[in-house]
């Protein structure tokens, strides 16, 4: 265990990119996998998204979440439990296996989560209302790429009505 950070890149038909990071502190690699999975499965349910597909480096989670691996862990097991459950919302959910360089958006929304979070973590804590916004808002972006690389030439805009997003959505997720 170490210092942990989920991130998680959402892309719908249309092409708009939603970058997601969630700071964990202390947890294992397989904790903070799970964790990158349902920050992609709760985003793309609150999306309306009906078909989801995954994409994620971690071989294990893949195989755990395809039943070919049995999940033995029992806070592995939890976090399985909820992530097939948010699965089995969609119409249709598949997951796969990628190399880590192909899902490298992801794992850098994860590294920022882990520098974010311990940049908060050595401040001391913020008055009773202050800051508001809860850190999963603050770190999402929407995101229109215009060419290029979509990290270094993108516009943020606001996010579109559920109605006005596309049925499917691609998440890369990294813990």
């Amino acid at each position: 265990p170490g210092e942990a950070g989920a991130g998680a890149v959402l892309v719908a038909e249309d092409g708009r990119v939603r970058c997601l990071r969630r700071y964990l502190g202390e947890a294992t690699n397989n904790v903070a996998e799970y964790q990158a999975l349902l920050l992609a499965l709760e985003e793309a349910v609150r999306m309306g998204a009906r078909r989801l597909e995954v994409c994620s480096d971690s071989q294990l989670l893949v195989r755990q979440m395809q039943g070919r691996y049995a999940v033995r862990s029992p806070r592995l097991k939890e976090l399985h439990r909820r992530a097939r459950e948010m699965a089995d919302r969609l119409e249709s959910f598949r997951i796969r296996y990628i190399p880590r360089e192909e899902n490298a958006l992801a794992d850098e929304m994860a590294n920022r989560a882990i520098e974010e979070g311990s940049k908060r973590a050595s401040r001391p804590p913020a008055p009773d209302g202050a800051g508001g916004k809860s850190a999963l808002h603050r770190a999402g972006c929407w995101v229109t790429p215009s060419g290029g690389d979509p990290r270094e030439s993108a516009t943020e805009t606001r996010p579109p009505a559920a109605d006005a997003l596309r049925a499917s959505v691609r998440a890369r997720v990294k813990g």
